[in-house]
């Protein structure tokens, strides 16, 4: 998604289509001159803060709360939208409200033992699309991932995993090439954090 209103707007009209609703009227932020858009979804669960400053610029990003009872509780998880294309923002919305979204149970169970599997789970959906890894993963003694890389076909997308340690929460990154109106090669990239679900991963990473 580029930044500018109207791209926005496009995000919040197809989020109301589909029953999210303002959780507060839009307000303007002093300090940045910014005017928020807070959306929620119909079930509460998951819910989209996009800032909207005098230039133009937007940040939009997509979060979910933890749910700490239950027989399924889950940790709380985002990610931003704003530096990827308006189709791939709107696929990841639908992926996290998705079925596919749901804990992993033996995930979650992994991770109770300092583990992390959801680098190899999001990895079997992207090598049946084409991606390859980049490197061969870095593991460390106890054979955790602790960081990898995958690339799409044509090159122009790459998903990086970082594992937390004592000086970062760790997570993803996704990285889009493309080239601007006077031919130049850039990149946007997505901060998406290290409890998002591989759904949410796989729609961003994989949407044209």
């Amino acid at each position: 998604m580029t930044t500018t209103t109207d791209r926005l707007a496009a995000l919040t009209d197809a989020l109301t289509a589909e029953g999210w609703t303002y959780v507060r009227e839009v307000y303007t932020e002093p300090q940045w001159r910014s005017r928020i858009h807070e959306l929620q979804c119909p079930e509460g669960r998951l819910r989209l803060d996009a800032s909207l400053f005098p230039d133009g610029h937007v940040i939009a990003r997509l979060s979910a709360e933890a749910i700490r009872t239950g027989p399924a509780p889950r940790p709380a998880w985002m990610t931003d939208l704003h530096e990827v294309p308006l189709a791939a923002a709107l696929a990841a919305v639908s992926a996290a409200n998705g079925p596919e979204s749901e804990p992993d149970e033996d995930a979650h169970l992994a991770q109770a033992f300092g583990q992390n599997i959801r680098p190899r789970l999001l990895e079997a959906l992207l090598i049946t699309e084409g991606w390859d890894l980049t490197t061969d993963p870095e593991e460390d003694r106890d054979g955790r991932i602790i960081e990898v890389e995958w690339e799409s076909a044509d090159g122009h997308r790459r998903v990086l995993w970082e594992a937390e340690d004592r000086f970062d929460s760790g997570g993803w990154t996704v990285t889009r090439w493309h080239t601007d109106v006077h031919g130049a090669s850039r990149s946007a990239v997505t901060q998406v954090s290290q409890y998002t679900p591989v759904a949410v991963i796989a729609a961003l990473a994989m949407s044209a």
